[in-house]
């Protein structure tokens, strides 16, 4: 990555040495890097300069990390990656919903991060790239894998849905699909 192109990450993970950990394997990939122990911190940072993508813990000291995402979110239209070790179906439904790119659970490799971050630069760089062409990223929708075409339904659920299949979907993660029968839990697999 040029210096030119180099993206600026904000990495908000309480954890003091998780954080610097995560700064280092992304600054070796070739990204700016800032760290923040807490949300209010990381707030007052997106105030002053607006990152290229936001990793960001669920969990802080002070507050939710759901709602520094809301708050970046409502500035920007940026891409934000939700890492957490108390994950649960309704917190990632959640996150994805309120505009989150990525959900990671935690514990979780260097490649796994760092491939989130660069789906994330590529996705942010198509969006400028939108932005100069004339359209504002807000009026598109972010593009669905080939999700959209196998499902009926365009509701905010289901838009919800759609991101955490294609979320799913770029990880190298298992995935387990439950539910009742009918309700498109092969498709979801394919």
């Amino acid at each position: 990555m040029s210096e030119g192109s180099q993206k600026l990450v904000y990495v908000v993970e309480d954890s003091v040495s998780s954080g610097a950990l995560y700064s280092s394997y992304l600054e070796a990939a070739g990204y700016a890097v800032s760290h923040f122990i807490d949300g209010h911190s990381a707030l007052v940072a997106i105030k002053e300069k607006m990152p290229d993508i936001l990793v960001q813990d669920v969990c802080l000291p002070d507050i939710s990390g759901m709602e520094v995402m809301r708050f970046t979110k409502a500035r920007a239209d940026i891409p934000v990656i939700i890492i957490t070790a108390n994950s649960s179906i309704d917190i990632a439904v959640e996150a994805m919903r309120d505009g989150g790119f990525d959900f990671i659970e935690k514990p979780f490799s260097k490649d796994r991060l760092i491939a989130a971050v660069a789906d994330a630069a590529q996705q942010s760089t198509l969006d400028q790239g939108q932005v100069t062409a004339g359209a504002t990223a807000a009026s598109k929708p972010r593009p669905i894998r080939a999700v959209r075409e196998h499902f009926v339904g365009e509701s905010s659920v289901m838009e919800s849905i759609y991101q955490l299949l294609d979320s799913a979907a770029r990880s190298k993660a298992s995935v387990f699909v439950t539910g009742e029968s009918g309700t498109g839990k092969e498709v979801c697999a394919q």
